[in-house]
């Protein structure tokens, strides 16, 4: 084999760069998400990453071109262990891959990583707020007792009102 390129262990670098930012990206979406199978299963994810990661840079002086594949199928791993966390349901969008080239592709799937991160905070935010609001409606919502004390009181208070204005309301025209 021939001796490796300086463009060759650049591109290795780069690549293993974009790796270890994938994985901060995907450790921080499974930090968002509640714990469970979802989670666990985003972490054991990055745990693959980083090991390949690790790998790649080990060879990335021997054999960059090895080390550049295996940085970048760790990071397609990550895209595919978010995508089957079920944060992406239903896109149709299609790969990656064909579309672009490498530094493009990195960044589109940072950029795909940071939106899938900021869903999950918006559901976990969304559940806060929808248990705040039954909590607050619990405490706020009078019992039974509380309603037919309510009724009571209201029908002596008018009652009394029409004791004070006279006998009859009837005769009082209303608008």
């Amino acid at each position: 084999m021939a001796a490796a390129t300086r463009a060759e262990r650049a591109t290795a670098k780069r690549a293993i760069a974009q790796s270890k930012r994938a994985e901060s990206e995907v450790r921080r979406l499974a930090k968002e998400l509640p714990k469970g199978t979802q989670r666990a299963w985003l972490e054991r994810a990055v745990a693959e990453a980083r090991a390949a990661r690790r790998a790649a840079e080990a060879e990335r002086r021997a054999d960059p071109r090895r080390a550049a594949r295996r940085a970048d199928s760790a990071v397609a791993g990550l895209e595919r262990a978010t995508r089957i966390s079920g944060l992406r349901r239903g896109d149709k969008q299609p790969p990656l891959a064909g579309l672009l080239d490498a530094d493009e592709r990195a960044e589109a799937r940072a950029r795909l990583i940071k939106r899938r991160r900021a869903q999950a905070k918006q559901a976990q935010k969304m559940a806060k707020t929808v248990a705040r609001g039954t909590i607050v409606a619990a405490v706020t919502t009078p019992t039974d007792d509380e309603r037919r004390q309510d009724r009571r009181q209201d029908r002596r208070q008018a009652a009394n009102r029409r004791r004070a204005h006279g006998s009859s309301a009837a005769g009082r025209a209303t608008s």
